[in-house]
């Protein structure tokens, strides 16, 4: 999802695009920039070896119906949150999906390293998250006990969401 990302969009789509495991097609779902974000998506669509989808929201829905709205137009039954602002690093979602079909899971959560401007490691969260660790069953709404953009999940997952329960 993107809103007035032009500052960091670039660098974010190059991390996406330079995966160990090959994204279907990248969905970027804009939330009503007025910024460049947009032209920068446009030009980069061009030396993209994966599909570049650009999704332009006719009102402003917020971050949360925005992603999850990405996500509804995803062909892939595997879907991964992306801030515009994010940096992955390239073995991602192998990690994640390997983890993902190793435990017949349906979600995927990860812990974050926080980088300054200059792309150092400031800090680390963990999310409460162990090298591997499977929940059998979720005591809580995983989109309310997780950060949005270190899930991956199957398309069941979010088809399973409550609206009502979801941050905005």
């Amino acid at each position: 999802g993107t809103f007035n990302g032009e500052r960091h969009i670039t660098e974010q789509l190059a991390t996406v695009v330079q995966q160990t495991l090959r994204p279907d097609e990248i969905i970027v779902c804009d939330d009503g920039s007025t910024d460049g974000t947009l032209d920068v998506v446009e030009r980069l669509r061009r030396w993209s070896t994966i599909p570049i989808r650009i999704v332009r929201n006719e009102h402003r829905l917020g971050f949360s119906d925005n992603f999850l709205t990405g996500a509804s137009l995803a062909n892939s039954q595997y879907v991964a949150f992306c801030d515009q602002d994010d940096r992955w690093y390239p073995n991602k979602l192998e990690t994640a999906l390997g983890a993902m079909l190793e435990n017949e899971a349906v979600l995927s959560a990860h812990a974050v390293d926080l980088i300054n401007s200059r792309g150092l490691i400031v800090s680390s969260y963990s999310q409460g998250i162990q090298r591997t660790h499977v929940v059998e069953s979720l005591s809580g709404d995983p989109w309310m006990n997780y950060f949005g953009f270190t899930l991956v999940f199957r398309q069941r997952a979010r088809q399973d969401t409550r609206r009502a329960r979801r941050a905005r």
